[in-house]
């Protein structure tokens, strides 16, 4: 494989890229065949312009985008919609907030971006598009050794590390190549990789990482987790393997707190393939139970409610602003999502609702980290806040309020009573939170 650092002393093949000119200097872009992504140090010569990690998928501005319209499309359906075909202008609307303006930019910079990336067979396009970063990378090697495809459809995270590892991209032509490293048993991959005794126990474990968690974090801790066959034996039960999850491997004092089940969900959790979030809220309660509690207490945690209950015994030593520093999630809501009505689940969740609404929710915060009531967010057929309590065996409203503490409308409070006596008359959907909930 060619140098990736070497300078080029002619002009490229205009005729199959595109130039770009930024602050003066010139570009040359080349998506397919033989990706190029040069930059003219003086007239005639061109050198590589280091785009190793470019994310030519546009991966972080379509998370934005998928954000935004999750979040916006059941408070403003017709504008999100017509933001999400593109539409060069929206309504000037005090009802149409800046964020569904900025949504229908981002729309068009992205259908204008997939445009230029048409160059790239489909099948190719495909499959970088799952991953997070370094696409052009990935493009490359893919271009200069198509065998790596069969590799990062059936095992993502090995074959990200053979398309990524530096020695690869940059030997002469005259050492081994790819094409042959990719005819080795998948353990011997990870031996020349540098995994310190490889097995196929191993490489199962590596398979059941998705495309969306590769990334250099998840090899560093998955390359020091799996030096323990005990490390490897427990992720070896787990269906799906996310930064979450390995973040916690890699810490034997962490690791040594939670069960499979509680692993399992953390890979579960679509959230946790590039942030470890899990990981710093046992850190946080491990913090609190030094400080607030018994350190010698040791409990494996089974199940994420087993773990909001311990942390909810600490919330009344601490400040609202240190709940909200934490962001540890509340315990989970008894009651269902339904398309109208959506729980707050973490401190943020409560800080973003008392900013949107003009309202003091933020002051609740120990009461909801606690447990002792749940917080929702109601989106028709007015935006509102819901309070609900447990009393007499049923959740009842305890306050709800329209923007600046605004009383909702009959039609508001209608649907939020049908709401709760729907579930009251579903068996088993309006279980109580008690034994997610333990007072000091």
């Amino acid at each position: 494989m060619a140098c990736s650092n070497a300078q080029r002393r002619h002009p490229p093949d205009l005729e199959s890229g595109f130039l770009r000119e930024k602050e003066g200097t010139r570009f040359f872009i080349r998506l397919w065949p033989d990706p190029v992504f040069l930059q003219e140090k003086t007239p005639g010569e061109w050198v590589e312009a280091g785009a190793r990690n470019a994310d030519i998928s546009l991966t972080a501005l379509k998370e934005t985008r998928d954000a935004l319209v999750t979040r916006l499309r059941l408070e403003y359906p017709d504008a999100v919609d017509q933001a999400c075909k593109g539409a060069a202008s929206l309504p000037q609307s005090a009802d149409v907030p800046y964020c569904v303006r900025y949504l229908s930019q981002l729309t068009q910079r992205i259908r204008q971006h997939e445009a230029f990336l048409q160059v790239i067979p489909a099948s190719i396009r495909k499959v970088i598009s799952k991953f997070p970063a370094q696409h052009f990378t990935l493009l490359r090697c893919i271009s200069q050794c198509p065998e790596i495809m069969e590799l990062l459809e059936t095992n993502p995270l090995l074959g990200y590390m053979v398309a990524t590892h530096e020695p690869w991209s940059s030997i002469p032509a005259t050492a081994v190549p790819l094409s042959a490293v990719l005819r080795l048993p998948r353990r011997q991959i990870l031996a020349r990789l540098g995994f310190e005794t490889p097995s196929n126990a191993m490489v199962r474990v590596i398979g059941k990482v998705p495309h969306s968690a590769c990334t250099p974090a998840m090899v560093s801790l998955l390359r020091t987790s799996l030096r323990n066959p005990e490390t490897v034996r427990r992720l070896g039960f787990l269906p799906r393997i996310n930064l979450g999850v390995a973040e916690i491997a890699a810490c034997p004092t962490t690791l040594s707190m939670v069960g499979n089940g509680f692993l399992a969900y953390v890979g579960n959790t679509r959230a946790e393939d590039r942030q470890a979030l899990t990981k710093c809220h046992i850190e946080t309660y491990t913090l609190l139970r030094d400080r607030y509690g018994d350190s010698s207490e040791r409990q494996v945690f089974k199940k994420p409610s087993e773990f909001h209950a311990a942390c909810s015994k600490y919330v009344y030593f601490l400040l609202p602003e240190e709940i909200q520093a934490c962001d540890l999630p509340f315990p989970d809501p008894p009651l269902p999502d339904a398309p109208e009505i959506r729980a707050l689940r973490t401190p943020t969740d409560v800080k973003e609702e008392g900013e949107h609404q003009n309202n003091c929710v933020i002051g609740l915060l120990k009461t909801l980290a606690a447990g002792d009531a749940f917080l929702y967010r109601v989106l028709r057929p007015e935006r509102a806040t819901l309070l609900i309590k447990k009393r007499h065996g049923r959740w009842q409203i305890e306050e709800i309020s329209a923007a600046d503490n605004v009383p909702v409308t009959a039609e508001t409070k209608a649907l939020v009573e049908d709401w709760l006596r729907l579930q009251d008359a579903t068996p088993g959907s309006a279980r109580t939170s008690r034994q997610n909930r333990v007072r000091p």
